[in-house]
C-alpha cells in the first residue's frame, strides 16, 4: 500500500479535532491532526511520551 496517496479519516477522529478547536485548544488540535495525518499517510506512530 502506498501511504502517500490516500487514507481513511473517520468521522469520530475529525469530531475529536473539532472538539479541541471549539474548546480553543488550538495547539492541541494542531498536534492531534498532525499525528493523525502522519500516521495515515506515512505509518508514523507517536512516541509513548506524546500526549496525542
Amino acid at each position: 500500500m502506498n501511504y502517500k496517496q490516500s487514507f481513511f479519516l473517520y468521522e469520530s477522529v475529525y469530531a475529536q479535532f473539532e472538539r479541541l478547536l471549539e474548546a480553543d485548544k488550538l495547539e492541541d488540535a494542531s498536534c492531534y491532526i498532525d499525528a493523525i495525518m502522519r500516521y495515515g499517510l506515512y505509518g508514523g506512530v507517536p512516541d509513548d511520551e506524546d500526549e496525542v
